[in-house]
């Protein structure tokens, strides 16, 4: 995150530029450690009202707020407060499109072709499909997964192996597990 500031009509204050750059950097820990984010500062006196711009450029994102006010503090937390709601909205918008995406993704599935005369005339139909995010997980709290739950079988991403399983219930209570290799 790069921060420029640019005075016009005044003298240049640290004092001021380290007030905006600590206000700055709370809001830009909601964009996180982006380095090619660049934020320009413009403080401006304008006959006696004090004008601050603030310009975030960069990452896919374009915001811009303009405050004056008569004290230049008061000017640089106003249009803080004002691209603060900005930045917010921006980043939740990310949050749920990376969500959609997730929840989107499409796991397919291979079978395997028989050879039977009964069923080569008869087509098959998946009625039900389920996408879901496997949870790493190991055998252990897999078994207590399925144990807690009504279902058959548990699919999971097993930790261990870095593969995915399948864990499901027998008849006689126990408990099986299939492991592909590919």
């Amino acid at each position: 995150m790069n921060i420029s500031f640019t005075f016009r009509n005044f003298e240049p204050s640290v004092h001021l530029q380290q007030y905006a750059r600590r206000r700055l950097e709370k809001i830009g820990r909601f964009l996180g450690k982006n380095a090619d984010l660049n934020i320009q500062v413009i403080m401006a006196l304008d006959r006696f009202m004090n004008c601050v711009d603030v310009k975030i450029s960069g990452g896919g994102l374009q915001l811009s707020a303009s405050e004056k006010s008569d004290n230049m503090y008061s000017a640089i937390d106003m249009v803080l407060d004002h691209i603060e709601p900005q930045v917010k909205k921006f980043v939740s918008r990310g949050k749920a499109e990376l969500r959609r995406a997730r929840r989107d993704t499409r796991h397919e599935f291979y079978g395997l072709e028989t050879d039977s005369e009964d069923e080569s005339d008869a087509s098959i139909v998946v009625t039900d499909q389920e996408h879901f995010p496997a949870k790493p997980m190991d055998l252990d709290e897999a078994v207590m997964q399925l144990q807690k739950s009504h279902l058959t079988f548990l699919t999971f991403f097993n930790a261990e192996t870095e593969r995915v399983n399948v864990l499901y219930r027998r008849e006689n209570g126990e408990f099986g597990l299939i492991d592909p290799i590919v």
